[in-house]
């Protein structure tokens, strides 16, 4: 993606800079380029935990990956807040998410299930207000997806990992969060899951 900077302004040199006009205008152009971009480029991809939230971000080709624990938090208020500022840090507006993708899970006991609710309603919130789609995936979808086993294990999620990136994930969490990504671009170029 080129943007094309040095062509913005041709006094700018000369004359000196106005940094809020380059600014605005550099901003403009990114945003145009933006648009014109496949929105299976820009995609955050979530498997929620507290012991360890793993995610996985695309943007323009470039994949990143790993995972955060918020296993030290005490209550849930506080892993919350901490969620909404690990999305806050991890969101670029010059290069903005376009989708988002979670994995759901059927959860046994209360606790669980009421940190899991509370990450997604965050997430969701979060999402809704950078105008980002979101979208869910049943954990043996997911399987299915990668192994061709629906009731897959987690070693089992993170051999397929290894075999098809070629690299050792940090945990099953991390792996997880990868195959979501992998899942959202196919699905969302057509070219896989329903």
């Amino acid at each position: 993606m080129g943007l094309g900077i040095a062509g913005l302004r041709g006094d700018g040199a000369a004359a000196g800079i106005c940094g809020d006009t380059v600014m605005a205008e550099v901003l403009a152009v990114v945003r145009q380029e933006l648009a014109q971009e496949p929105v299976a480029s820009r995609i955050a991809a979530f498997d929620l935990g507290k012991a360890n939230t793993g995610w996985a971000m695309n943007r323009n080709g470039q994949t990143q990956t790993g995972h955060i624990s918020f296993s030290h938090v005490g209550c849930h208020g506080e892993l919350f807040c901490e969620f909404d500022t690990f999305l806050r840090e991890h969101y670029d507006d010059l290069f903005p998410w376009e989708f988002a993708i979670y994995l759901y899970s059927h959860l046994k006991g209360s606790a669980a299930v009421s940190v899991i609710v509370g990450m997604q309603a965050i997430l969701q919130a979060f999402c809704y207000s950078f105008d980002v789609k979101v979208d869910t995936v049943n954990d043996k979808t997911l399987k299915k997806w990668a192994t061709g086993n629906g009731n897959a294990s987690k070693g089992e999620m993170m051999d397929a990992y290894r075999e098809r990136r070629g690299c050792d994930p940090l945990s099953h969490d991390e792996a997880d969060a990868w195959w979501l990504l992998q899942y959202a671009q196919h699905k969302l170029a057509g070219t896989g899951p329903g």
